[in-house]
């Protein structure tokens, strides 16, 4: 069986990330950006770019380059569409070292922000204060 080639190791790649990181009307990374992620050449990546905008998945705009809706192959009004409510997650040491008012206002929080994110359709994204959400990870 043959290997993948490049462009569709890139191709899936950029689908997945687009899948599970951005929601339709989202702004994706530059150009550069992404070809210094992947390790490639910009132009090699606007290839992959041009195909997904073929297939209605992207639009590039001089603005930049936003994901479509997959249903309507369209780019949501952002006024419709706000994109997700985003949480910023406390160290879990914080929750056990401070009293019991902070903890209840955390919780509070992430309740409103669930309730904001049923409210204008759309979903709540919760964000670490670093890669391990551990205090001494934290700069």
């Amino acid at each position: 069986m043959p290997l993948p080639s490049k462009q569709q190791e890139i191709y899936e790649y950029l689908l997945d990330d687009i899948r599970r990181y951005y929601y339709p009307g989202a702004r994706l990374p530059t150009e550069r950006i992404y070809a210094q992620r992947l390790g490639i050449a910009r132009q090699t990546l606007r290839s992959t770019l041009k195909r997904l905008q073929e297939e209605k998945r992207i639009a590039r705009e001089k603005s930049g380059t936003y994901v479509l809706d997959e249903g309507t192959g369209s780019r949501p009004n952002t006024k419709d569409n706000p994109g997700p409510v985003h949480v910023l997650l406390p160290c879990p040491d914080f929750t056990e070292a401070t009293n019991d008012s902070s903890i209840i206002n955390q919780q509070n929080l992430i309740r409103g922000a669930m309730r904001a994110a049923v409210e204008y359709g759309t979903q709540v994204v919760t964000i670490p204060v670093s890669e391990t959400n551990k205090p001494e990870d934290i700069t």
